[in-house]
């Protein structure tokens, strides 16, 4: 048995937070809504999730489910389960060891999502946006900023040349990597239309939808795509847009993604940045460089599954942007856990000064190397594995911050 309304959520970056404003916005209007907000993505945590939507009985208790899926996952979820709508938020590099390139997960993707599921896609992405081409379609878009660029920065950007006809890619617009907006001056292929377009303004968006205009507040520290693709799953379900603005205002990212606290005049902030994945990685980098004022960073995005039964491919420090790291507001790096010499080296090889970085595989004695210089942010940085870990890290330096400024 499927709940009525049976909505999906994949891709690279940025699926745990859509499906959280998703289903957040859905219970803010009335609704019943089964989540895996608390299992895991793939087929097991799929399949825990739906069973616990049944009573004892095989009766339905959710007349909607929100789901996240993962994206190399799909391959065992789609072929035994149909969603009425996907969003996919982006393709772009991840593990090399695990999802290889952005093009092997876009046609797995394609083969594996059923052709009446109708898709919400990233127009400013042009390799998750064809999925699927057969598929109905709605497409959404980030409109120009004052910020965007028209050549890649980044050290990764996975579509210099057009996949159609090989020639190199225009691109007007580039935002991380290949997000932007792009064409092609051989074949033509360029980045569709939005049918929801959004303006990003201080705080909030601005969405067009069919010559209509709606604002939406952009909740903290979160991606304005991000709530443009849960939006633009909320308008096509038929929630008005002020249920939408309300809902997606109320929504919060997980306590295990990001907690944030004051001591001292020390802000800890701990952050997960994902590991093995350059992308996830220079995007939170990129989100840090931009925040005014000191900062002090903390890494420690191991991967403690690697470090159990075997040793990390560290080729993805490579892809990743350590050299936004390189610039003046960041005052110290601290370097943990068994890989701390790799994030010295990488610090080192993006121009962050030797004086600046000190380094120790152990998590604990690493801590207690932080300045804590009160009017300092201190960011603290770990993998998806490392949660717990990373809870216990988080602990430890907010209790040193508040010895050494008392």
């Amino acid at each position: 048995m499927r709940p009525e309304l049976l909505v999906t959520v994949t891709g690279t970056n940025g699926k745990t937070t859509v499906t959280n404003l998703i289903a957040d916005a859905m219970i803010s209007s009335g609704r019943r809504v089964l989540v895996n907000r608390l299992g895991s993505n793939t087929e097991t945590g799929v399949a825990s999730a739906l069973l616990s939507g049944l009573t004892l009985r095989n009766r339905q208790k959710y007349p909607a489910a929100v789901l996240e899926v993962d994206e190399r996952s799909s391959v065992k979820v789609y072929p035994h389960l149909t969603p009425d709508y996907t969003v996919i938020t982006n393709l772009t590099r991840d593990s090399v060891m695990r999802n290889a390139f952005p093009e092997y997960m876009a046609d797995l993707l394609t083969r594996c999502i059923p052709p009446s599921t109708r898709l919400i896609l990233n127009a400013d992405d042009l390799i998750s946006c064809r999925v699927s081409p057969e598929n109905e379609r709605i497409y959404y878009s980030v409109s120009r900023s004052p910020t965007d660029r028209a050549e890649c920065e980044n050290i990764v950007n996975d579509l210099p040349l057009c996949p159609v006809c090989s020639a190199p890619l225009e691109y007007a617009i580039i935002r991380q990597g290949h997000i932007g907006r792009t064409r092609c001056p051989n074949c033509g292929l360029a980045s569709p239309e939005g049918d929801f377009t959004a303006r990003v303004l201080s705080g909030r968006l601005e969405i067009g939808e069919a010559g209509d205009v709606f604002d939406c507040p952009v909740p903290a520290h979160v991606d304005p795509y991000d709530v443009l693709a849960a939006a633009a799953l909320l308008r096509t379900l038929g929630l008005p847009p002020d249920n939408v603005a309300r809902g997606l205002a109320s929504a919060s990212l997980p306590a295990t993604r990001r907690r944030e606290v004051v001591i001292g005049g020390v802000r800890v902030v701990t952050l997960m940045a994902k590991d093995k994945n350059a992308v996830a990685c220079s995007r939170t980098f990129d989100a840090l460089r931009s925040a005014p004022g000191r900062k002090e960073v903390y890494l420690m995005m191991n991967c403690l599954y690697d470090q159990r039964h075997w040793s990390e491919n560290t080729c993805w420090l490579y892809d990743c942007d350590f050299e936004l790291l390189s610039h003046p507001d960041f005052t110290h790096f601290v370097a943990a856990g068994p890989r701390c010499l790799d994030y010295r080296l990488r610090l080192e090889l993006a121009g962050v000064p030797e004086a600046l970085i000190d380094a120790d595989p152990d998590e604990r004695r690493a801590a207690r190397l932080l300045k804590l210089a009160p009017g300092t942010d201190v960011y603290i940085l770990y993998g998806t594995d490392s949660v717990r870990l990373a809870r216990r890290v988080g602990r430890y330096v907010e209790r040193l911050a508040g010895r050494r400024t008392k």
